[in-house]
């Protein structure tokens, strides 16, 4: 299952399904291969939709963790899933990874949010006793 919070994301292509992790690993495999740091290559993706070799490079990328293959298999599987599949599945990869995924309340097989103890209308309120005030125990003082 893809995990989302952690830069991963699932595509089926032709039956198959391939979960695309965009990790460090995944960052500097596409640095290598497009001679481009992390942050040039997503604004190259995210600005012009016809780089084809960014696009290549990034999916490649992704593919590498758990599906290990050449560059120009990468792009044979691009070519089988169509450019607007896998730019979408890109999108929502590079967003995870860099911490911009939308959280999601309430998936299923999630805990439930948690609250604050003693907030809410099934509080008891503060039952806690006052601290009492220092007073003079009579003492003489030690001098």
């Amino acid at each position: 299952m893809a995990n989302p919070l952690r830069g991963e994301v699932a595509i089926t292509i032709a039956e198959t399904r391939y979960l695309l992790v965009f990790d460090v690993n995944a960052f500097c495999h596409a640095q290598d291969a497009l001679g481009k740091k992390p942050l040039e290559m997503v604004a190259d993706f995210s600005a012009d939709p016809d780089d084809l070799v960014t696009l290549r490079g990034l999916f490649w990328a992704g593919l590498q963790k758990h599906h290990a293959c050449h560059l120009l298999a990468a792009g044979e599987l691009l070519s089988d899933a169509g450019q607007p599949a896998v730019r979408a599945a890109l999108a929502d990869g590079l967003a995870a990874a860099f911490g911009l995924a939308e959280k999601q309340e309430g998936k299923e097989g999630e805990n439930p949010p948690t609250t604050t103890p003693g907030t809410g209308s099934g509080s008891t309120g503060n039952t806690a006793k006052p601290v009492a005030t220092a007073r003079s125990s009579g003492r003489k003082p030690r001098g």
